[in-house]
């Protein structure tokens, strides 16, 4: 493989960096991308179900700190956490940056709130490792995956910006919300932000959640394992 600035950076093996996916990650998923060689981050989230959430500040930070550690038992390769700071009064950010400070994390993946197309960009990079062995999605949402492609996307406009699904009950009303020009805030508060991912994605219920993905997913036909993914995309 040619020298590469980024893996030097990272002290990563290969020039593949898994985009952050929320609810969707976990310790299993990010240890399986960095012992490919590749650098696995935790999202917000990471880990946690339903039953598991907390809502404050302090029980969110020490939630990513199990996680962490969870992670560390996986793998001695570098892994990263992703960090989404607000603008104003900014009460997640601080807690979480100690526990990565005092964890040790290596890599902190920021994403700027209201850059959307960024973040938009970043969960799309993510889509590949969805439908993975090693996954926390359940194989009725790999099913799914494998079984489209982009144009069975549906497109619909919210905050930050645009998202794509997979048609369902909820997805199909988002999109008739937007046709009929309904705000940004109200596709919004439908669409119930990165509640409406673990429901669709996590839980496998399209009716009251979505499954955004990026319009690459037509490559995705099988179930593969993350060092097959990490490899296939080391060499493109």
């Amino acid at each position: 493989m040619k020298y590469n600035r980024i893996c030097q950076i990272l002290g990563i093996e290969k020039p593949v960096i898994q985009g952050p996916l929320s609810w969707l990650t976990d310790a299993r998923l990010v240890a399986a991308v960095s012992n490919a060689g590749g650098l696995g981050v935790l999202g917000p989230n990471a880990g946690l179900t339903a039953e598991t959430a907390v809502s404050t500040p302090e029980e969110t930070a020490e939630k990513m700190r199990e996680e962490i550690r969870k992670t560390k038992k996986l793998t001695e390769k570098p892994f990263g956490v992703n960090l989404i700071p607000t603008p104003e009064n900014d009460i997640w950010t601080p807690p979480i940056l100690q526990v990565i400070k005092e964890e040790g994390v290596k890599a902190v993946v920021y994403t700027g709130y209201g850059e959307g197309a960024i973040i938009t960009s970043l969960f799309n990079a993510g889509s590949v490792f969805i439908g993975t062995e090693e996954s926390r999605v359940p194989q009725s949402v790999k099913d799914k995956i494998i079984n489209a492609n982009g144009l069975d996307l549906l497109l619909f406009r919210t905050l930050p910006d645009y998202y794509r699904s997979l048609p369902g009950k909820l997805a199909d009303k988002l999109v008739s919300m937007d046709k009929a020009g309904a705000s940004n805030e109200e596709l919004a508060q439908t669409m119930g932000g990165l509640r409406g991912l673990r429901i669709g994605m996590l839980e496998g219920n399209t009716d009251e959640g979505y499954i955004a993905l990026g319009t690459g997913i037509g490559n995705i036909r099988s179930i593969k394992s993350v060092a097959e993914v990490v490899n296939e995309l080391a060499i493109c």
